[in-house]
């Protein structure tokens, strides 16, 4: 019946050139459709007693009513699914710690995060390990290091894909990334966050791993200090959830994709914008590494920093 409407709704929209539709409903989130994809399977066991207090292995204050776990690799601050693979439980979790450190064991949970899969009483069990991000399971942290920021001198000259670059574009330079690889940019000290396109190379100072336009590096306030300690994660579309990135070029319902030819129609909702839009893809189709969609700046102030694409 869904799909009867939308395609009712956009042979209406071809003869009336109108952007709104009603009457979809979105993906409930949590639901199977927005799950991690599992990264490690293993025993989880959770720990407490005789913490309290103590600092973690990046510093904090061990508090066992925080949703937190040890792992002995992952980067601190990775948001982790862990699921019982006997009952179905799943509870997500922030690394803050290191551990567990017996053999077989792959995260070792805080009282509250055991808690939550009922594994106080049983102690350990078996587990699936899901990477998700800091910003909706968008982004697994791929690389951490120092950014930085370009743009005076660069105005109007080529990057390294032959675009013109642009500092009011959320763009940026890595080394080895494909050109149009989608990025989300953390800053490791506040959180503060920006997704941008590779479309230079660069940086080439020793330890700094990327280089943002002005645009992206005011986004998360690096104009002063100039350079920051981040953590890079590359942007996927999962379960019809598509990120969103902001393009001056474009105007109204116009976006780009790496996956719609010019011309196509599909719509897009949000949490913050549920009533259903049509829009348009425009040329030239993005190639390349990517996922995701460049918006006009009035449909990312509608729609937000992601979407789900619903129909197409």
């Amino acid at each position: 019946m869904r799909n009867l409407l939308v395609v009712g709704v956009l042979m209406w929209v071809l003869a009336a050139c109108a952007p709104s539709l009603t009457g979809l409903t979105l993906p409930v989130l949590g639901s199977a459709q927005t799950q991690a994809a599992v990264q490690e399977v293993g025993l989880a066991s959770w720990y407490g007693p005789g913490f309290v207090g103590r600092n973690t292995a990046n510093g904090e204050i061990f508090d066992p009513a925080q949703f937190t776990a040890a792992h002995k690799t992952l980067p601190f601050n990775t948001m982790v699914e862990v699921t019982r693979l006997d009952t179905g439980a799943s509870v997500v979790v922030r690394i803050n710690d290191r551990g567990p450190f017996k053999p077989g064991r792959i995260i070792g949970l805080s009282r509250a995060a055991a808690e939550a899969i009922d594994l106080i009483e049983v102690g350990v069990a078996r587990v699936e390990l899901g990477l998700l991000s800091t910003r909706g399971g968008q982004a697994a942290v791929q690389e951490v290091g120092l950014a930085s920021w370009y743009g005076p001198g660069f105005v109007g000259r080529n990057t390294a894909n032959g675009e013109i670059f642009d500092p009011a574009q959320f763009t940026a330079a890595h080394k080895t990334l494909p050109f149009n690889t989608m990025v989300e940019v953390t800053r490791l000290d506040t959180g503060a966050s920006v997704v941008v396109r590779i479309n230079d190379r660069g940086p080439f100072k020793p330890g700094r791993i990327i280089d943002l336009s002005q645009a992206a590096a005011e986004a998360i306030d690096l104009i002063e200090v100039g350079v920051a300690r981040v953590e890079l994660g590359l942007l996927s579309t999962r379960g019809g959830r598509v990120p969103l990135v902001p393009d001056p070029s474009l105007s109204g319902f116009q976006v780009r994709s790496w996956t719609h030819a010019p011309g196509s129609l599909f719509v897009l909702a949000s949490k913050r914008h549920r009533e259903p839009l049509v829009v348009r893809a425009v040329g030239p189709e993005l190639v390349g590494t990517g996922a995701g969609l460049l918006v006009s700046l009035e449909l990312f102030e509608l729609l937000g920093s992601d979407a789900y694409l619903l129909s197409e």
